[in-house]
């Protein structure tokens, strides 16, 4: 009870991060800091509340898709797709459209765990990302739905700048439509 009177921030850490570890305590008993007005103590809860797997927290975590600070939105779609990636995958796709690339990366990364031919179209826009992480991940969903019509899409990260994509691509485009593309592959060779 102490603990709720008046914790200090580093108090409310270590507690959060306990929580989080020994799963003694609810999404309920987590969640409520989710709307702490420090920055730490919210992430602490995102980072926490996936480990309590817990899925009545999902709604919680789904509010900080809108936070101001992008570190928070990419911590939230994490723990989002964490707690309930499949219930919030059009949240966590429409995510991909964030101005910011940490968001974005975050965001691919947890739809590559779904496997979901409805979001490829988002997918497909982001093999055009400035993040080289983010490309070569949306290779890789892509790869994995085996969606031939998406090929001449990847055929341009042949020659991508970051070795991963250009690798991602090759594998991709082997899988997908290799009897096409042979000829591009195999001058990079």
């Amino acid at each position: 009870k102490q603990l709720f009177a008046a914790p200090s921030p580093e108090t409310l850490r270590v507690f959060l991060d306990k929580a989080g570890r020994r799963k003694e305590f609810s999404a309920q008993t987590v969640a409520p800091f989710l709307k702490h007005p420090e920055k730490s103590l919210q992430k602490a809860v995102l980072f926490a509340l996936p480990r309590l797997e817990d899925k009545a927290a999902a709604p919680d975590v789904a509010g900080l898709l809108a936070h101001q600070d992008p570190e928070i939105r990419a911590d939230a779609v994490t723990a989002l797709g964490m707690l309930d990636g499949k219930g919030f995958a059009s949240r966590i796709a429409e995510m991909m459209e964030d101005g910011h690339a940490e968001v974005r990366h975050a965001a691919i990364m947890q739809l590559k765990n779904f496997c979901d031919s409805s979001y490829a179209p988002q997918v497909a826009k982001r093999l055009k990302d400035a993040k080289a992480w983010t490309r070569a991940t949306a290779d890789e969903i892509l790869e994995k739905l085996g969606d031939k019509s998406y090929a001449p899409a990847l055929a341009p990260l042949l020659n991508d700048p970051d070795a991963l994509v250009c690798s991602n691509a090759i594998h991709a485009l082997t899988m997908l439509d290799g009897k096409t593309y042979v000829q591009q592959i195999a001058k990079l060779l």
